[in-house]
């Protein structure tokens, strides 16, 4: 039996010296760490220049026997010498063999090593370079009649230099290298202590952890390390003393540890002060309430193993007021850590926000009840509400697997990182109704979804003392999903009424297509048991593909929505506008190529802004995500990117911000914005394929580059990287060059659609156009930018699309004439680099254009969001990207690729793809026409102008990509032209 206590003088009580040794079956979680240090060493034994015996020899002498061998750093052991200083109680310092201490043992065994800061301090001795140790082995004055040494010092140290060797010889260190590396293993610095009892080893071990510094706050054991080392350290006391209170606990540690101040003046955290009889009682309740249970201990251990200080769970009070909260209950726990790990992990919760403060108090930023009240939420409705509605059978069982826990529906549905979405088969959703297709949405977006957007809604919920089903069924948006599900339900049974299917697992209802989707086939009763044929496969891709743009496509009209606040009220429904990102920055773009069209000479005039619409799409993205129209203030990772399209005056962006181009560049009073300007640049040939008219006479004429502008907040991660398609990094003020598609390659449209497509964003630009005539109608653009683009004489004709000659002139165009849909768009492969320039993730596109960006985030599975013109817009740019989404699904080299539902016999389209960039055909342009003698020129004058819509289609029709042109169709282009050429000259003599 242990020795009794005995009582000394009051307040201080007598506690017997020395400990015992840890219980057998004590947890070690350095099983794997230790296996890999025995792994090093054999590795090192192993090498012809450190030998079998290496940790056997003895230290280097400071002057070597053999001239030419190695000497020491400084005088090895001497052994009379150490007897005298023990005799003496003095210490003993001298240079030993750094293996002679045993690098399987410890002073504080059962407490985690830190992997992650091991890491750090290997790759600092790496850089440093083989040289003496700067800190010190630590030895116990040995008996006469000991075999080994006692180590008192911790051992990291050591662990370091023995990876930090073995990293050096796989990577392939020269000999040289390698015998200073030997020289530093057998010249160690070490001092012999005199310390009677193991508890005064343990409190000189810890001690020696309480004073590392700097580069060796590897030692300092971190909040879980502790945790692990009071609790032992309260066993092995107890072998030897009895049962000891919290109070006698403190006690010990205040009256063993130093106190000790950090030169960078850090003050001691509260949780980490062994002194108080509060973080004795916290340490034992945490390790025996949740560190005991592996699936528990795992979640912490690898939140601090990967982060460290800046894991959620870096606090003993906030682990024990868990415990609390969850009443002990394994499950409750389980569920709590791993929401907090997956919302922490995503970027969607710091630290700092999940306080023990926070947990302890109710209020807006209490979180563990509301995650808690997310998981009866969850057993709610999987449980009564799934069962006592008619769901098909095999949805109830997939549903219920999936959200059987955290774990299930990160490895089954959404995983945390993006290289792991690409081993998700989510197929199986494509043969389920739409019934459980919504309640898969419910219950992900109530339960389980990262971005916590109804985290609000829960906790008026509970401050009203509303249950879980009370919540789901009385409060936005739970129930108005609800009451969507039950209509769903009603509708299925009456299809499978009407088709006579009575057993509810013998047919399953393909899910109907969405509203204003494109391709999609009416709901029709497939049988499970029936062989799979072509169209249930075509079935299921569209619906896989609809469930792919739920996830990652929003599309808000802007035409329709009167002010800016009416948009923000449609774009706040979505959760993609306001959800962090997961791996990267919000990109908030807007590119004035693309923001309308010009009805005057739409193919040289770039589309007038409209600044009352403009201010109305930057209001509206920041009142939806921030809930107030001003950017004078970001957020951390959220970049705003405009492309200005050439203009001279770019105060229209600017003004938004307080700071930019036209307004300064220090930043406005109060603002965390900082900007950057960044030279677009395209090549000269791809520019003058796109071009109308060359000038002879001016210089420099050709426009070859566009600004690009950045507005974010300091803070925001730019890390430093090469762009993904042009020379260059994102460090430098240039980006290019990128070609230009010819006209022939842009997205066409007929021209009565096209004006429905842009609606009010295709206005008239003020200035002559290219007939001679005026047009100051809605005019927004400078005159100098006017100037620029139609006052250049000695004009040499390019071939284009026919375009009118604008309103006001005898010359229009037939509805079902063929134009491109946007003469200016730039190539899709600009935005991929600016998106990996960016490090971007999400995408909220102010000038959708014709969707080719869309199709591209969508099928890279990133967030889009979309504020398209007009509804018809919209609607354009949904079906491109369903129809990108079905594409990519059958092609092998996609991340949206599915064998199960591909389509053997698809030709894969021929889009710009990246690294094509110098595969993009160059249309050249036609010889120069030589000019006639001033007699012959008035000779051919025309004989009369071509009438109101004469042109034919097949005259203006642009030929798709991969299209042979139509018989006859290039000589019928080259009379038009020649036609106007000649009405041009008349014009100039009169």
């Amino acid at each position: 039996m242990p020795p009794k206590k005995t009582k000394g003088n009051a307040g201080t009580p007598t506690i017997a010296p020395g400990l015992g040794r840890l219980p057998a079956d004590t947890y070690d979680p350095n099983v794997q760490h230790f296996k890999m240090i025995e792994e090093c060493l054999q590795a090192i034994r192993d090498h012809p220049v450190f030998g079998p015996n290496i940790d056997t020899l003895d230290p280097l002498p400071l002057v070597p026997a053999v001239a030419g061998d190695q000497a020491g750093f400084l005088a090895p052991l001497d052994n009379a010498a150490l007897a005298a200083a023990r005799d003496s109680g003095g210490e003993y310092v001298c240079g030993v063999n750094l293996l002679w201490a045993n690098p399987l043992e410890s002073v504080t065994p059962g407490v985690p090593i830190m992997a992650k800061a091991l890491s750090d301090l290997v790759h600092r001795l790496m850089a440093r370079g083989p040289k003496v140790v700067e800190d010190r082995l630590e030895f116990v004055y040995p008996e006469d009649n000991d075999r080994g040494w006692r180590k008192c010092c911790p051992e990291e140290l050591q662990h370091a230099v023995i990876m930090a060797i073995h990293e050096r010889m796989m990577l392939g260190a020269e000999e040289d290298e390698l015998l200073a590396w030997r020289r530093v293993v057998l010249s160690c610095p070490a001092a012999f202590i005199d310390l009677k009892t193991e508890e005064d080893i343990y409190f000189h071990a810890t001690n020696k952890r309480v004073k590392a510094e700097q580069d060796y706050r590897v030692l300092t054991h971190k909040t879980t390390q502790m945790i692990f080392d009071v609790y032992n350290f309260k066993v092995r006391k107890e072998l030897v003393s009895g049962t000891l209170t919290d109070e006698e606990l403190a006690y010990l540690y205040k009256t063993r540890l130093l106190k000790v101040k950090r030169s960078d003046q850090e003050a001691s955290k509260e949780d980490k002060d062994r002194t108080s009889p509060g973080t004795i009682k916290a340490c034992v309740t945490v390790y025996e309430k949740m560190f005991v249970h592996e699936k528990l201990r795992d979640v912490v251990l690898k939140a601090k193993q990967d982060h460290l200080d800046e894991s959620p769970f870096a606090s003993v009070h906030k682990l024990n007021e868990i415990v609390g909260m969850c009443r002990q209950s394994v499950v409750k726990m389980q569920w709590l850590l791993l929401t907090t790990m997956h919302r922490f992990e995503t970027n969607h919760l710091t630290a700092r926000e999940f306080s023990a403060r926070n947990l302890q108090g109710a209020g807006t930023k209490q979180y563990g009840l509301v995650f808690l009240r997310q998981r009866e939420m969850k057993l709610y409705l999987l449980g009564p509400f799934m069962d006592g509605r008619n769901f098909v059978s095999s949805a109830k069982e997939k549903l219920r697997e999936v959200f059987e826990s955290r774990d299930s529906y990160v490895n089954l549905l959404r995983p945390l990182k993006d290289e792991d979405t690409e081993a998700v088969d989510c197929s199986w959703q494509a043969t389920w109704p739409n019934s459980a297709l919504k309640l898969l949405e419910l219950i992900e977006s109530a339960c389980f979804a990262v971005e916590g957007q109804d985290d609000a809604t829960v906790r008026l919920a509970m401050k009203n003392g509303k249950n879980a089903q009370e919540l789901l069924h009385d409060y936005s948006p739970f129930k108005d999903a609800i009451a969507d599900i039950d209509e769903e339900l009603k509708k299925e049974m009456k299809k499978i009424q009407e088709a006579g299917a009575v057993d509810d697992g013998d047919a399953v209802v393909v899910p109907a297509a969405a509203a204003g989707s494109s391709g999609a086939s009416n709901a029709t009763a497939v049988s499970a048991d029936s062989g799979t044929t072509e169209d249930t496969i075509e079935a299921k891709r569209e619906a896989a593909a609809r469930r792919l743009l739920k996830s990652y496509l929003v599309l808000e009209s802007e035409e329709d929505k009167k002010s800016s606040s009416s948009l923000a009220s449609s774009l706040s429904k979505h959760h993609l506008l306001k959800a962090a990102q997961q791996h990267g920055n919000c990109i908030v773009l807007f590119d004035v190529n693309g923001f309308g069209e010009a009805i005057t000479a739409p193919h040289i005039r770039k589309p007038p802004l409209a600044t009352a619409t403009v201010k109305k799409l930057f209001e509206a993205v920041a009142l939806a995500r921030h809930g107030t129209t001003s950017l004078t203030t970001l957020a951390p990772n959220e970049i705003y990117i405009v492309l200005n399209g050439g203009r001279s005056n770019n105060q229209f962006a600017s003004k938004h911000f307080g700071v930019g181009p036209g307004v300064g560049r220090s930043k406005c009073k109060g603002s965390n914005i900082v900007w950057r300007e960044i030279l677009v640049t395209f090549t000269p040939d791809s520019v003058q394929n796109r071009k109308w008219h060359t000038s002879k006479r001016a210089l420099a004429t050709m426009k070859c580059s566009q600004k690009m502008f950045w507005w974010f907040d300091a803070s925001t991660d730019i890390p430093l990287k090469s762009h993904l398609h042009v020379p260059g990094n994102n460090g430098c003020d240039m980006m290019g060059p990128f070609v230009l598609e010819p006209w022939t390659s842009l997205p066409c449209m007929a021209y009565e659609l096209k004006k429905t497509f842009w609606g009010k964003r295709r206005q008239a630009v003020g200035g002559k156009t290219v007939t001679g005539d005026s047009d100051d109608e809605g005019a927004e653009q400078d005159k100098s930018e006017i100037q620029e683009d139609s006052g250049i004489t000695n004009e040499e004709d390019i071939p284009l699309p026919d375009v009118g000659g604008g309103r006001g002139t005898a010359k229009t165009l037939p509805p079902d004439c063929k134009q491109p849909v946007n003469y200016h768009e730039v190539p899709c492969l600009l935005w991929e680099s600016v998106m990996h320039a960016t490090s971007g993730s999400q995408i909220i596109d102010l000038t959708p254009q014709t969707g080719r960006l869309a199709c591209w985030a969508v099928t890279n599975r990133l967030g889009y969001i979309g504020v398209t013109g007009t509804p018809a817009q919209k609607e354009y740019i949904e079906k491109e990207v369903f129809q990108a989404v079905i594409d990519a699904m059958s092609d092998p080299s996609s991340k949206l690729y599915a064998p199960s539902l591909a389509d053997p016999g698809k030709k894969r389209k021929k889009t710009e793809t990246s690294g094509a960039q110098t595969k993009v055909a160059k249309t050249a342009a036609p010889e120069p026409k030589k000019t006639s003698a001033p007699k012959a020129k008035a000779e051919a004058q025309p004989k009369a102008a071509p009438k109101a819509g004469a042109q034919s289609t097949a005259e203006t029709a642009i030929v798709p990509v991969g299209e042979e042109p139509k018989t006859g169709e290039m000589s019928a282009k080259l009379k038009a032209m020649l036609e106007a050429a000649k009405l041009k000259s008349n014009n100039t003599q009169e």
